[in-house]
């Protein structure tokens, strides 16, 4: 019964990511990557005594980090493409 369950859930998901146009591909990075990411980040906090500035002493780091608040205001500020319902011509 887990299966029925789990096969309703991922398809309610996939019908409104296909409804609100999410990209499947960004989907399946951040389920695979995401968990990844967070035990590692984690991990470094606890070895850090809990220090979260810890991730940030690094140059490359904080270069990751304003490259990734500079791409979230670039794509905040940039104007929405229009979205055609129907074929030219």
């Amino acid at each position: 019964m887990f299966g029925v369950y789990l096969m309703l859930i991922f398809g309610f998901v996939g019908y409104f990511m296909k409804k609100f146009d999410f990209s499947f591909v960004t989907f399946v990075v951040g389920y695979v990557l995401g968990p990844m990411a967070e035990l590692t980040i984690r991990q470094s906090i606890i070895l850090a005594n809990g220090d979260p500035g810890v991730l940030l002493d690094h140059p490359i780091a904080i270069a990751f980090l304003l490259a990734a608040l500079l791409a979230g205001a670039v794509l905040r500020l940039a104007e929405p493409t229009p979205v055609y319902t129907q074929r030219p011509g």
